[in-house]
């Protein structure tokens, strides 16, 4: 919760989730924008980490394995980062969980690797350019190496950056493929999209309201953007793909934080995709954040939606 400075955790059961939320304080003035989960001790139990962008760090929470957790460590960054996104991954090869994190302030990536007792060594950063702002990371396997590399969306310089990496945890300068003039590349999904075996990139451009698709050559370099209207200023910020139609091919669900819709582009077997399709509801405010999952057991994916407008979480229920 941005203005609360805090997490909720709410506890599924039975094709819903409890009205009883538990919360956890992540700092005063901290403001939390991301939030993702893994192992980091070991111990088999899901912990959490967290982006803290007005107080410049994450923060690490230890789970008990009982949907509760310890108070959080912070790992401060450099005055003035603001991180906003972060991705976990085994970047050294060490089977042991890291962490990269989009510095938005300072322009560069940082990456903190973990030592599997929920303890990370210094960081390692990379820039992304000047003036980047990067904004959302996230990582793959672009060039068929079995070593993870990642992908960075530079906000105010219209592009996506590539960062490959080695099996001793060191990656490449960027590379970096236009997402279109005045685009403000603002989140990236990775899937195979179109079936031929090579991670390929769909990003969600909130300045020209559109999603654009990088088809990947397996080689780490990408072809040219191609893009999909998502509605007139609809600025989508948020992106997530799955089979909701429960066809074989993926379909692409993107959140219109300005038009207070989703909206789902449906897949098709030579990975193109169809024309938006856009959904309402009255819980939908300035969606600002998706996930796909089967919340009431039926085989069908539905969509969770967070409303920043109206400081609740809907869901969507898949129908086909």
């Amino acid at each position: 919760s941005y203005e609360t400075n805090s997490l909720w955790i709410f506890i599924g059961y039975s094709g819903s989730y409890s009205a009883t939320q538990t919360r956890y304080s992540v700092g005063r003035n901290s403001h939390p924008s991301f939030i993702a989960s893994a192992d980091f001790n070991s111990d088999q139990y899901l912990d959490i980490v967290v982006t803290k962008p007005n107080i410049d760090s994450i923060g690490i929470m230890i789970g008990y394995g009982n949907s509760s957790f310890y108070p959080e460590i912070s790992y401060t960054f450099q005055s003035g980062s603001s991180p906003t996104c972060l991705s976990i991954g085994d970047f050294n090869n060490d089977g042991r969980s890291d962490i990269v994190v989009s510095n938005y302030g300072t322009y560069n990536i940082a990456i903190i690797f973990g030592l599997g007792n929920g303890s990370f060594t210094n960081m390692t950063t990379y820039s992304t350019g000047n003036q980047s702002y990067p904004i959302y990371v996230v990582n793959g396997d672009f060039n068929n190496d079995s070593i993870l590399d990642i992908v960075v969306a530079n906000f105010r310089i219209d592009n996506v950056a590539i960062f490959l990496g080695y099996d001793n945890g060191n990656f490449t300068n960027a590379v970096t493929y236009s997402t279109g003039q005045n685009s403000d590349p603002s989140a990236i999904v990775i899937a195979d999209f179109n079936y031929d075996n090579q991670l390929d990139l769909a990003i969600a451009n909130s300045g020209t309201s559109n999603v654009g698709i990088l088809y990947g050559r397996g080689d780490g370099s990408f072809q040219s953007v191609i893009t999909y209207s998502t509605g007139f200023q609809s600025h989508p910020d948020s992106i997530v793909t799955g089979n909701i139609n429960l066809d074989p091919w993926l379909d692409i669900v993107i959140a219109d934080s300005s038009s207070d819709n989703i909206a789902i582009l449906y897949g098709y077997e030579n990975g193109t995709f169809g024309t938006a399709v856009s959904y309402t509801d009255p819980t939908f405010s300035n969606p600002s954040g998706l996930a796909l999952n089967d919340v009431n057991y039926d085989n069908i994916l539905d969509i969770i939606v967070t409303n920043f407008g109206t400081d609740n979480v809907g869901i969507l229920t898949g129908d086909v």
